[in-house]
């Protein structure tokens, strides 16, 4: 047996075992897993709140980043580069805000946040295998969130939350949820998942949608309604069948078990709220109509506001975070009670508070980080083997994600939030470790194959020359 062909055996799932690695990154990294499940699960909310113990863990991993000389690497990356240039754009953005002072906080507590957790992901995540280990663990951290929102959520105006969290909005931890899925589905989807392993992911997935159905969420659905289009496109003959065997199931248990009001509610996603409240049964279910049809009403008049507000502010826009108090005021002004809402679309929040530049920024990251998955997914495609499968089935389910978070986007303003620099950040560790994993990949197969490898020969200079 060759040396490369034992390394083959071996697997990429060694790598971490490799000599040369920093330590730095591999302490990082556990403190990087452990924030990521806190924030996910949410469990730490109502076990140990007052100890800190994510943000504790957060401040570790960026200390190992910074120390392990990576984040210099990981600023030489496209996706990085976008990313800086988003931020050094908001900070651009403050000094002529509407709301300096809301542009600062949304800056230092949100945004900055955010950067550093992108910055640490592509940092400490060293090899492919910890990639995988950090996928499983945002898996894991989800769907125990879901498992705690069954067993100790409530149903608020009809509507399942997790109160004294950030999944106290239905519609976040929907947004959650559906994204949540691919990562799951990830655990199961590994050469090495056993049969137990795979019932387990099932029975997971199907709380989660279940889960996702309960919180009434219309961008929920339309969410899920895309992955599973995703997924059934992308999926063989027999796959299709299943899903297809999948969908109906699920339908046939949404009209036994879920509640009238919220069949009605997502009714309205297809046909007029006013025709639904007609028919409601009870005082719960118009209630819950009529919150429905006034908050289609009120979203349509924050998308034409915000993009009426780009059209005046193209360059600068209002500042981040100022969209809420500038309409606000706006409405208070002409006489009008007015709330303060966010824009319900990410993409005009953006293009109304940060300007077309700061837009184009934004989606440059998501375009970026996608086809980057894209590359490296239909590379491994192409060689065979479980190693080339499972770096193929990493790429598919993170670039899964992305695409719906950029559908769910379009119904809810999350752009300062955590969730697109973290898959951003892994993007870049996994396009860093990736291309080496697929040559040594590919390298064996050639040799496999009988045919030739690539040798040094030295030349009459002294030079190396690489030949094959």
């Amino acid at each position: 047996m060759t040396p490369t062909a034992g390394r083959a055996e071996a697997g990429w799932a060694n790598t971490a075992a490799r000599p040369g690695l920093n330590p730095m990154a591999a302490l990082g990294f556990f403190g990087f897993c452990f924030y990521v499940f806190a924030f996910y699960s949410r469990i730490l909310d109502l076990a140990m709140p007052r100890l800190h113990l994510p943000g504790v863990a957060f401040g570790f991993a960026i200390v190992m980043a910074v120390s392990s000389g990576r984040i210099i690497d990981v600023l030489q990356d496209r996706i990085a580069v976008y990313m800086v240039g988003l931020s050094c754009w908001l900070v651009i953005c403050v000094p002529g805000s509407y709301w300096r002072g809301g542009s600062f906080t949304v800056l230092t507590q949100s945004w900055i946040p955010a950067m550093l957790l992108f910055l640490v992901a592509g940092a400490v995540i060293a090899t492919l295998t910890w990639c995988r280990r950090g996928l499983y663990v945002l898996g894991l951290a989800i769907a125990a969130g879901a498992l705690l929102v069954s067993l100790q959520g409530r149903m608020v105006n009809e509507r399942l939350v997790l109160e004294r969290s950030t999944y106290a909005n239905s519609n976040t931890l929907a947004i959650v949820l559906v994204m949540g899925i691919p990562m799951v589905w990830l655990l199961a989807a590994s050469s090495r998942a056993g049969l137990f392993r795979k019932v387990f992911v099932g029975g997971v997935l199907l709380l989660m949608v279940a889960a996702l159905f309960r919180t009434g969420s219309r961008e929920g659905l339309i969410g899920l309604a895309v992955l599973y289009a995703i997924a059934f496109l992308r999926s063989s003959l027999f796959g299709k069948l299943r899903l297809v065997i999948a969908l109906m199931a699920l339908l046939a248990g949404t009209v036994l078990f879920l509640p009238q009001s919220l069949k009605s509610r997502f009714a309205t996603i297809f046909r007029s709220a006013t025709v639904e409240i007609q028919g409601a049964q009870t005082a719960e279910e118009q209630s819950l109509l009529i919150s429905a049809r006034g908050s289609s009403l009120d979203r349509w008049n924050l998308l034409l506001n915000s993009v009426k507000i780009t059209l005046q502010h193209p360059i600068l826009g209002l500042g981040p975070g100022n969209f809420a108090p500038y309409f606000a005021s706006q409405a208070t002004a002409s006489g009008i009670f007015a709330e303060w809402n966010g824009t319900h679309n990410t993409y005009t929040q953006l293009s109304s508070e940060t300007g077309i530049p700061g837009l184009c920024l934004y989606l440059a990251v998501l375009v970026s980080s996608m086809r980057a998955l894209g590359q490296i997914y239909r590379r491994a495609r192409r060689i065979p083997g479980k190693e080339a499968s499972d770096i193929a089935t990493m790429a598919l389910a993170l670039q899964t994600s992305f695409m719906t978070f950029c559908v769910c986007a379009l119904f809810n303003h999350m752009a300062y939030e955590l969730t697109m620099p973290l898959m951003a950040g892994i993007t870049v560790a996994m396009r860093r470790a990736a291309p080496d994993e697929l040559s040594r990949l590919e390298d064996v197969e050639m040799r496999q194959e009988g045919a030739p490898g690539p040798f040094l020969q030295v030349l009459p200079n002294g030079n190396l020359f690489v030949a094959g």
